[in-house]
């Protein structure tokens, strides 16, 4: 799990490490992102894996094509790494061979920047590839929001922002799949939401996920939400942590039936519903969350 003390102290410039053997490349790749970024270059390629540990960036910069290391054997490390895995590998080739693309895609890469690298436009391009990684769906009309954040850190960015944006006379209601305790005890920022009651924390326990599929009427689970206001939702605003785990990917006319149930009954019951997940691994549940969000904004398909 994310350190919430982390996500609150990780401001600023983004953490980049950048994977390559030429000594040109690098002094060219740091003087262009100096400004912009944190950069740590790998000057051991051998130790690519151990320095991205030790940093733990927010991007990484892979050459495809070194002659002592396979720059896709890396990525492949990179994304089969227990920790690793999550963070946004963008690649570098002087090649342009679509196989080389679809590979990169395939193993996990985000993106790709032709050699020669322009100093002018790197940081840009970097910026530009790590904001599409998060996906925003928006209804203004509904004041419905659908973020799907890249990995968690990205994910928890969202939380935090939603939670401590809200007015000082209204209150969030954090639906979550795991305990509040990171929370409370380690940010007191939070903290005080909880303690002022501004921030309502309730775990989501997996029972929920069973009778979800059976619930024609979900009055119920409004009633057990509101039970912790004092007020009327219709003044409240509600987070809802991964909702992909309540909806069901496995079987999509059903999924699908779901999220209608949800928009219409919480849509109708809180001022604001935004709902925060993290990217799925594999392309066709992006593609089917996608889907969902869509409904849960109030888009019919």
């Amino acid at each position: 799990m994310i350190d919430i003390k982390d996500v609150l102290q990780h401001s600023g410039k983004k953490k980049v490490v950048v994977i390559d053997d030429e000594a040109v490349t690098r002094k060219i790749v740091s003087k262009s992102l100096e400004e912009d970024f944190e950069v740590y270059i790998v000057t051991n390629i051998f130790e690519s894996i151990r320095v991205c540990e030790i940093q733990m960036p927010d991007v990484i910069l892979l050459d495809l094509f070194m002659p002592s290391v396979d720059g896709f054997e890396i990525l492949g490390l990179l994304k089969n790494h227990a920790v690793l895995c999550d963070i946004p590998v963008i690649c570098m080739s002087s090649s342009d061979d679509p196989e080389d693309r679809e590979r990169i895609r395939d193993l996990g890469a985000i993106g790709f920047i032709k050699k020669p690298i322009s100093r002018k436009t790197l940081a840009d391009d970097i910026g530009q590839t790590l904001e599409s990684v998060t996906n925003v769906i928006s209804s203004f009309k509904n004041h419905v929001d659908f973020i799907t954040a890249f990995n968690s850190l990205e994910k928890d960015k969202h939380i935090l922002n939603t939670i401590t944006n809200i007015a000082e006379d209204e209150k969030v209601i954090f639906l979550s799949w795991d305990k509040g305790d990171y929370f409370y005890e380690e940010n007191e920022t939070i903290k005080k939401y909880i303690d002022d009651e501004r921030l309502i924390f309730l775990e989501t326990k997996p029972s929920l996920i069973t009778k979800f599929a059976y619930m024609q009427d979900l009055s119920p689970l409004i009633d057990d939400i509101t039970h912790f206001t004092g007020r009327r939702s219709r003044d409240i605003t509600l987070v809802f942590d991964e909702i992909r785990n309540l909806i069901n990917d496995h079987h999509s006319d059903r999924g699908i039936s779901q999220a209608y149930k949800l928009s219409q009954n919480l849509h109708n019951n809180f001022k604001k519903v935004t709902y925060i997940n993290s990217r799925p691994r594999k392309e066709d549940e992006q593609l089917f969350l996608n889907k969902i969000g869509k409904i849960l904004v109030g888009n019919r398909l």
